[in-house]
């Protein structure tokens, strides 16, 4: 990025392309990035210059008036923080190439009238720079936004670290939950199945994987079933049913299998449904 070189020590007035610039698109650049300096200044006459600009001093955000020669025309006091007046640019970036980016996004900005963003390093923190094209003509000044993000990116950084450690876990759990040797189905109040330890085929219908997502009345072969009754009573009632023995008729072969449930209670104490656990005792 060119060198930014400013005129005087800061603060200083605002230049006269500033106030060349119709209240309207100046309101229109700064609304694009910072509402936060825009909505007090229209709450004021745009017309009376000390006002405003005490409210782009006052702003925390950095705010700059850059020639297309790079040249610095006007700051704020923020703006000025950042980029101390005599010191060229090239001490403010982390490495080069982050400055000839930052360099090749505001040319574009000037060359093209367009919006253009990066986020940079500067100082070891985190910054987020916008240039924005002051009006519809080629030579204008280009303006500077400049936002602190640090805080942002570090939020950002702890909120993916925590869902990974959350997916993790859930991979853990779920590992847990299908190693589990008995057959575990759970249910929502409206009867649909949310969750099976089944394999994706079996000879339990209620168990089976294609099952999730499916409604008692939608489960061929299942209707009727010691499993379903014992679902039903526990969503009825609200009440656990204790191990009791039936003999299972699905598959090639019957089964004597036996059956427990319990009603299920979010951490507000509210029912979301009831667990079925099926005990394979044929063999016992």
């Amino acid at each position: 990025m060119k060198e930014m070189r400013t005129i005087a020590a800061l603060p200083q007035p605002l230049p006269m392309t500033v106030l060349a610039c119709s209240a309207t698109a100046l309101q229109l650049s700064l609304l694009t990035t910072f509402s936060s300096v825009v909505q007090p200044a229209q709450r004021v006459m745009i017309s009376d210059k000390a006002v405003f600009e005490r409210l782009l001093h006052r702003s925390d955000d950095g705010i700059g008036l850059v020639s297309p020669s790079g040249s610095l025309l006007w700051s704020n006091q923020t703006f000025s923080n950042l980029f101390p007046p005599g010191q060229p640019s090239s001490k403010f970036w982390s490495d080069a190439d982050q400055a000839q980016e930052i360099g090749r996004r505001f040319e574009t900005c000037s060359r093209d009238l367009v919006q253009t963003e990066i986020e940079c390093s500067i100082r070891k923190r985190s910054f987020k720079i916008v240039f924005h094209p002051m009006n519809e003509k080629s030579g204008a000044p280009v303006a500077a936004f400049c936002r602190d993000i640090t805080e942002f990116k570090r939020g950002q950084e702890a909120l993916y670290r925590l869902f990974k450690e959350k997916e993790h876990f859930r991979k853990n759990l779920e590992a847990t939950f299908r190693s589990i040797p008995d057959t575990i189905v759970s249910v929502d109040p409206t009867k649909r199945v949310i969750m099976t330890n089944g394999p994706r085929s079996g000879t339990c219908v209620l168990a089976n994987e294609e099952s999730i997502g499916k409604t008692f009345s939608q489960m061929e072969g299942c209707k009727g079933s010691s499993c379903l009754r014992a679902l039903e009573q526990t969503l009825e009632t609200r009440r656990p049913v204790r191990s009791y023995q039936v003999e299972c008729l699905a598959g090639e072969r019957a089964r004597f299998i036996e059956l427990s449930t319990a009603p299920v209670f979010d951490e507000r104490n509210e029912f979301t449904g009831a667990m079925l656990l099926v005990r394979d005792v044929t063999r016992l």
